[in-house]
């Protein structure tokens, strides 16, 4: 229901879709509440709009290719023309009204020339909605951890420890809940990710409820904290863990679409690029420098791990459920 909502904002469905969105809006309030909230989100599209003219001499192109049909002889009845068909007309079908073979196939061409045209740009437009609203979530989440920051005397952001179950990078949520400064949860869900289908399902874990959980349980709390997005995993300085501080950088990472797999892509937009949310509050969406052979991947230190640096200048962003520090697996043998 959730594209319906953007496809009604951005008048992109049609009758029977628009009047069962119409439907359900009237019967479910929580549903106008998430339409007007969708709609704040949007308005930055607004500023950015273009109008695109269509190719010089298309519509005399098309014509062209189309010839002109007889017109068939009608009769006024009762208000209504009426087609005089004669028998041979009925048994002759199209070809008596004037189409033939040839009519019905440049008739499907033409239909397909503008189906290409138009859903694909449907397409488009539904999936640059969903990277703005992503965006804008972004940009909220990080005037939330700016305001944290500022109430810290050593201006860091939300820190993430090195062990037990609270090492994780989705902690800072539970953080910004408790410091009373993520009021909305549907902050932490992308349009374009597996979660915009489960928010019924989605919730930030309590800080007592993830020391009571062990094994899946806790490891699925700990996936699903920080929702869509993924975490900066702060540094090591002499053996000790630190958050990033507040420098208002213009190029250094805080957080961004959650990536996933050694290659650390994102299906948040079907692996065509990142939203990255940087420390001086600006949203950029990047689709190349994220290989593993970048000097400055946001989403891997010097070293190539998805780790916490040895640098205070380089980034790293962890997936919700990623520990800061790569966690030491144990093995027993037998004599």
């Amino acid at each position: 229901m959730r594209d319906n909502l953007l496809g009604y904002l951005l008048d992109a469905l049609d009758a029977s879709e628009r009047a069962e969105v119409e439907l359900a809006l009237q019967r479910q309030p929580h549903l106008r509440r998430e339409l007007a909230t969708l709609k704040r989100r949007l308005e930055p599209l607004e500023s950015g709009r273009e109008i695109h003219e269509p190719p010089a001499g298309l519509a005399r192109r098309a014509c062209l290719c189309v010839d002109l049909m007889p017109v068939a002889a009608v009769e006024p009845v009762a208000d209504s023309p009426r087609v005089l068909l004669s028998p041979a007309d009925r048994a002759g079908g199209f070809s008596r009204l004037g189409w033939s073979m040839s009519d019905m196939v440049v008739a499907a061409g033409v239909f397909l020339a503008a189906s290409l045209l138009f859903f694909p740009a449907i397409a488009s437009s539904r999936s640059s909605a969903r990277i703005a609203v992503c965006q804008n979530n972004l940009r909220q989440l990080g005037v939330q951890l700016a305001i944290y920051s500022q109430q810290r005397v050593d201006n860091r952001f939300p820190d993430v420890p090195v062990e037990g179950p609270l090492s994780f990078a989705g902690i800072f949520t539970t953080t910004l809940r408790e410091h009373e400064l993520l009021p909305d949860e549907t902050l932490l869900i992308c349009p374009s990710s597996e979660w915009a289908g489960q928010t019924h399902d989605f919730r930030i874990p309590t800080r007592e409820e993830l020391k009571r959980e062990v094994g899946r349980g806790l490891r699925r709390l700990q996936e699903m904290a920080a929702g869509s997005y993924g975490y900066n995993l702060g540094y090591m300085v002499a053996g000790h863990h630190l958050a990033p501080q507040n420098r208002y950088r213009a190029a250094y990472a805080l957080m961004s679409d959650s990536p996933q797999g050694p290659q650390r892509t994102t299906m948040n937009h079907g692996g065509c690029g990142h939203n990255i949310l940087f420390e001086d509050g600006h949203v950029a969406y990047l689709k190349g420098c994220l290989e593993n052979q970048c000097p400055d991947n946001p989403l891997l230190n010097d070293a190539g791990e998805c780790a916490a640096s040895d640098s205070s200048e380089d980034a790293v962003i962890g997936p919700s459920g990623h520990p800061p520090l790569p966690r030491i697996r144990t093995v027993s043998f037998r004599p």
